[in-house]
């Protein structure tokens, strides 16, 4: 089992722990989105102490854990993620896509249009 671990900024807090109940699949697309650009983006910690962080568990079945000061919970991973060197990550869907900033607005633009 891969484990990576980030901590989430306090700008980031709100995108990844709403205030209002996450009540529908658009706003799990849109957490999970913003959690991809977030491991691309943001250097990984070996060990946290911070209340607000994210990890991803890398198995056949891979699972984002939100943790909180308050409030846990999970979302499927249904990406492959693959660390190219150790500043370096890649994240696909089933080897066809590649999943980068670009790709990640679109749909994320789509979903708050509903």
């Amino acid at each position: 089992m891969k484990m990576f671990q980030l901590d989430i900024n306090q700008s980031q807090i709100k995108t990844f722990f709403p205030h209002e109940r996450i009540k529908n699949k658009y706003k799990i697309l849109e957490i999970l989105l913003e959690a991809c650009r977030y491991i691309l983006y943001n250097k990984r910690v070996v060990k946290s102490q911070n209340q607000y962080r994210i990890i991803l568990y890398k198995e056949k079945t891979s699972r984002l854990i939100f943790i909180g000061e308050n409030k846990i919970y999970s979302i499927v991973f249904p990406f492959n993620i693959t660390q190219i060197t150790s500043e370096e990550i890649k994240i696909n869907y089933r080897n066809i896509l590649e999943i980068d900033s670009e790709n990640i607005t679109k749909p994320t633009e789509i979903t708050n249009y509903k």
